[in-house]
């Protein structure tokens, strides 16, 4: 699409996604990138080595580091998913007649518990849909594919991902960290993509009951 092929542009230099080769605006509109030779990472794969740990790493905070000005700050506070959920909730009410509003209120409520009401964040240029078969290893390095979501927001938000579809043991979480913190610092980005990882997680659920309706 031209927003992939144009957010392909904008990280090019970093040379961690295929290289966009080619636009075709007119009907059919469709793009050309470069080739990747590589193996994509499996859908509920959760055995990883430390080698391929210490590339994602690096990979997420060569990205993350990199503030691009002309981008404005998109969905990074948490009441974002809140209005998601709020959404899904009439849609659902609506369904089933309000027979599990009550339900519905009483697991918003204990959601909210749970998410700090201060809020601190750190921006920078994030993937935005990461997930295991959107990471290529090649022979030498680990490249990113799918930049459809690219987005100016709190780099948390991709390390949410890494926790939640990786599942990541705590001796790999502390490499995963070590490696990245060597590029990227930043002290509470765990404690924020655990925050993260709560909300993704409740959206895809509510998105999840909402679907079997439809």
């Amino acid at each position: 699409s031209k927003d992939e092929f144009e957010n392909l542009k904008k990280i090019e230099h970093l040379e961690i996604s295929p290289k966009p080769l080619y636009l075709h605006h007119k009907s059919p509109k469709f793009v050309i990138l470069d080739f990747i030779i590589g193996q994509p990472f499996r859908m509920g794969q959760r055995t990883f080595t430390d080698s391929q740990i210490s590339k994602l790493a690096k990979v997420l905070a060569n990205l993350h580091i990199n503030k691009i000005d002309s981008m404005k700050k998109q969905e990074y506070k948490y009441s974002h998913y809140f209005k998601e959920s709020q959404e899904y909730f009439k849609q659902i009410n609506k369904y089933t007649r309000n027979k599990f509003e009550k339900i519905l209120f009483k697991l918003d409520s204990q959601i909210m518990s749970q998410i700090p009401k201060k809020e601190t964040h750190e921006f920078g240029l994030i993937h935005g849909d990461l997930c295991p078969q959107n990471f290529v290893e090649t022979d030498t390095e680990i490249k990113l594919i799918d930049w459809e979501s690219v987005k100016y927001s709190d780099p948390a938000k991709d390390i949410a991902n890494i926790l939640i579809d990786f599942e990541l043991n705590q001796k790999q979480l502390n490499l995963f960290l070590k490696e990245y913190l060597k590029i990227r610092t930043d002290e509470t980005i765990l404690n924020r993509a655990k925050t993260f990882a709560i909300l993704l997680r409740y959206v895809y659920v509510l998105w999840e009951i909402t679907r079997t309706f439809e």
